[in-house]
């Protein structure tokens, strides 16, 4: 994950983005970074985080993030306590900070950021093992919630069926369970979108979970990226030998590439009682050259030559012809 990626995800109209930091190995500079890409490109950062640790919500809503998914939640009280560290006295256990990221570096007010931080509710807990699902109910009831998240792949595994996620009967009825759940409480279901690497159609099995999700219920979907990308680049392996150059295809492009041999421009001549070259000349009734001459009783050269019994070459002035004696 980049910034760049992050700005193209919100330039193309997405409505929030996911900052995984559970299994990526990501320093806080790192997110921030992240966290301000989405907000120049205007869609909504939620960051995952590692722990379901009350100090991580705390520190990660300093950093500025809006929401947090919180993994492997499997109690009321675990999740009370998570939604406590994300909001400010006398709501919650939250410290305050007058220059923090989450109050502009100090340009809003505090009354301003605890208002907001006190009202939101940015707690997305993740529902991914059995004992989560024996607490669904008192989950959902908890205040400062308003979306939760299934994890079909965690989720599979303590349910028995490991790597099935939206394949297996149980795990179906696991959703079913959830949904019904939110449904009781006014909650909101999150479910990502998998793309195992046996898949013969990307575009097929997807239209087949958001089917199976929806009509159970879910309503906010999310893709993984590089799961999506390796799904494109794996696309493009059987274009590996479909098209192979011929060897007059590659005798043709080794000689274009070849570096060509400059051969020197012929000299012309033109005869016809005389001779055409560049350069200069000398003419009295005949003609000599270095390079070019005309003669034909007369001459020119390098930009201009006249002779009839006289000649002018290289901007030199003919001597002038003897006068004849007069005759008393």
């Amino acid at each position: 994950m980049s910034p760049q990626l992050i700005e193209l995800y919100g330039f193309t109209g997405l409505d929030f983005v996911i900052v995984g930091t559970e299994v990526e190995a990501m320093d806080n500079g790192r997110m921030e970074d992240l966290m301000r890409a989405a907000n120049a490109a205007r869609t909504v950062p939620i960051v995952k985080l590692r722990h379901p640790d009350p100090v991580l919500v705390s520190e990660t809503m300093n950093y500025g993030a809006p929401f947090v998914m919180v993994p492997h939640v499997t109690s009321g009280p675990q999740l009370e306590q998570l939604v406590a560290a994300s909001r400010f006295e006398p709501y919650g256990t939250r410290g305050e900070c007058p220059v923090g990221r989450y109050t502009g570096y100090g340009t809003i007010h505090l009354d301003e950021s605890r208002e907001a931080a006190n009202t939101s509710r940015c707690v997305i807990p993740i529902i991914e093992d059995r004992e989560a699902m024996n607490h669904l109910d008192e989950i959902a009831a908890v205040d400062g919630v308003d979306i939760l998240e299934i994890g079909p792949f965690d989720l599979s595994r303590s349910l028995g069926v490991p790597g099935q996620s939206y394949r297996s009967p149980v795990v179906l009825d696991a959703i079913d369970a959830i949904t019904a759940a939110a449904r009781r409480h006014g909650k909101a279901v999150l479910a990502p979108l998998w793309i195992s690497p046996d898949t013969d159609s990307a575009s097929k099995i997807i239209s087949w979970q958001i089917d199976q999700l929806v009509s159970r219920g879910v309503t906010l979907v999310y893709a993984i990226e590089v799961v999506m990308l390796a799904e494109y680049f794996r696309n493009l392996l059987p274009l590996r030998g479909v098209r192979v150059r011929s060897d007059e295809e590659a005798a043709a492009l080794e000689a274009a590439a070849a570096p060509q041999a400059r051969t020197p421009a012929p000299r012309a001549a033109k005869a016809s009682g005389g001779a055409k070259a560049n350069g200069a000349a000398k003419a009295n009734g005949a003609a000599k050259a270095s390079g070019a001459a005309k003669a034909n009783g007369a001459a020119k050269a390098n930009g201009a030559a006249k002779a009839n019994g006289a000649a002018k070459a290289n901007g030199a002035k003919p001597r002038p012809a003897a006068a004849a004696p007069r005759r008393r």
